[in-house]
């Protein structure tokens, strides 16, 4: 890559948070960053502002996944089934979205490619530290 464009990118990658001087407390010991892909692919739509997304609001997951530990599932296509978002281990609704098929309503992320293996796993680990330290 050019000098001028790995500048460029590397500019863009700081002006968006996506780099660091230092690991961020997030990231876990597979260097995978579960917050990160939380934010990247699932706050564009979970904004907090739509019902028919649950007013979930991924754009602080730290809190909204504390928030959701121990709730049953809220968006209109889910609440029916009364599932736990979020168990004391980590597990539940939110975490079982991410894969094909999910247990209700549309596979997350929408609108965009799915979490690969690797990193609904790196996601579901970090959802766990979250509901672990609560």
């Amino acid at each position: 890559m050019p000098r001028a464009a790995t500048l460029v990118l590397a500019l863009a990658l700081v002006a968006c948070g996506g780099a660091s001087t230092s690991a961020p407390a997030d990231v876990g010991a597979a260097g995978c960053d579960g917050r990160q892909l939380l934010l990247v692919n699932c706050s564009g739509c979970h904004d907090g502002v739509s019902e028919t997304t649950g007013f979930l609001d991924l754009r602080v997951p730290d809190a909204a996944v504390a928030s959701l530990i121990g709730h049953a599932a809220a968006g209109p296509a889910c609440a029916a089934t009364g599932q736990t978002l979020v168990n004391a281990d980590g597990s539940g609704l939110f975490v079982d979205k991410l894969a094909a098929p999910p247990p209700c309503g549309d596979q997350m992320p929408q609108g965009t490619f799915p979490l690969t293996a690797e990193e609904m796993t790196c996601v579901a680990a970090w959802v766990a530290t979250i509901a672990r330290a609560r």
